[in-house]
């Protein structure tokens, strides 16, 4: 961590953080997305809470996280191949918490590929629970097979991936284990109480 520098996330870093995920493996980019337009949308949707890690000027990871006023969502976090294991992707997390904090929010999760077995790794390492290797199907199509009311919202499985999650403590209750609705997996409540603190 020694020389590392933690600092927002700008539209001007895309390059540099551009050419870390394509070298990255596990990870899985789309074209529109992941494009400079694309984040550039989601860096002015979020300014607070995307961060890089800079080894001088020269840019070795990155995190995003995108709020809704409910929950924050993790996405694409990378630290180049050869710096990890020396704290920086905990301390782009930790800058990623404080974040989440000043907006209240104590629900966050994450998706993963299956594949990508040192990024499921570090998370699980930072007290990540996978919600299970599928994600919730809000509505099922009718018995008939007819289409559903216009509108309806139907989320399909996504087997190739892992879904994290994490949520923090209430107040003075203590850490436990929560069933997640009709899900088979579970969720955990996570210790502690403030930026600095969470995760336990």
């Amino acid at each position: 961590m020694e020389g590392t520098t933690i600092r927002l996330m700008t539209a001007a870093d895309y390059p540099q953080v551009h050419h870390l995920w394509s070298i990255t493996e596990g990870m899985a980019l789309r074209s529109y997305d992941d494009s400079e337009e694309g984040i550039t949308k989601f860096l002015k949707k979020n300014p607070t809470s995307n961060f890089v890690a800079l080894r001088g000027d020269e840019l070795v990871g990155v995190i995003l996280c995108g709020m809704d006023g409910r929950r924050a969502y993790v996405y694409h976090t990378v630290v180049r191949a050869d710096l990890r294991n020396q704290g920086i992707g905990k301390a782009l997390l930790a800058a990623v918490y404080g974040a989440i904090e000043q907006e209240g929010i104590k629900k966050s999760g994450l998706l993963v590929m299956k594949g990508n077995e040192i990024g499921n790794a570090f998370w699980r390492s930072q007290g990540w629970t996978e919600r299970g290797p599928q994600l919730l199907q809000l509505q099922q199509r009718p018995a008939s097979g007819k289409r559903p009311p216009e509108g309806t919202v139907i989320l399909k499985p996504i087997p190739s991936f892992y879904h994290f999650t994490k949520e923090k403590k209430l107040e003075n209750r203590p850490a436990h284990i929560l069933p997640f609705g009709s899900c088979p997996a579970l969720r955990v409540v996570c210790e502690g109480g403030h930026a600095h603190r969470w995760p336990a």
